[in-house]
């Protein structure tokens, strides 16, 4: 399950924290017409309602899965690069 600590600005998953600004700047990416509508709809940006609609859609699953396969992508290049 994923939590978002708004305090601290952090996404919880599986124990692991993650910042939270990287996601914003992906959601708005990739999902605008998501975060646009709830703008024009109360005319702020709610991000609480944002994000509880990317958890119900599992938008944050895709973010934290194409997170982790860019770090093992890395992860695996450095290792390459060192032989």
């Amino acid at each position: 399950m994923v939590r978002i600590d708004y305090e601290t600005r952090e996404i919880i998953y599986k124990r692991k924290r993650y910042p939270l600004k990287p996601f914003k700047l992906y959601l708005l990416k990739h999902f605008e017409k998501l975060c646009f509508k709830h703008r024009v709809k109360s005319w702020i940006f709610d991000w609480e309602t944002i994000f509880f609609h990317s958890r119900k859609w599992f938008i944050i699953y895709f973010y934290l899965n194409e997170l982790k396969y860019e770090t093992e992508k890395k992860t695996k290049k450095n290792k390459n690069s060192r032989r």
